[in-house]
């Protein structure tokens, strides 16, 4: 029997998993959260992305949904080509991680 075990981590706890996992991965990662009050445009992912032939942005979400202006940048990232990610948790690295391995017939 399969059971899903319920991740209680907040957001920022998933952020920092997930900024490893990259980092072990390969991948180098800036993180646009300032932890104060700053003038960073709404809508900016959390996390820029860059390794194995992509560049690309992060938002994280645990409960919450993304809010209009973060649609707004994610569509223009991806109607532009880019890469552009709504990550709950490390399992959703490994799947992207393994799509691009795919598609590149890298490792």
């Amino acid at each position: 029997m399969d059971r899903k075990v319920k991740d209680t981590r907040t957001e920022s706890e998933r952020q920092k998993a997930v900024k490893k996992l990259l980092k072990q991965l390969g991948f180098s990662v800036w993180s646009t959260s300032q932890g104060r009050k700053s003038a960073v445009t709404k809508g900016v992912p959390d996390l820029i992305f860059a390794g194995r032939g992509v560049c690309g942005f992060i938002e994280m979400k645990a409960l919450t949904k993304q809010s209009p202006e973060q649609v707004a940048f994610m569509e223009n990232v991806r109607g532009n080509g880019g890469t552009y990610l709504v990550v709950h948790n490390e399992g959703d690295i490994i799947e992207f991680v393994n799509t691009i391995a795919w598609n590149s017939g890298k490792d």
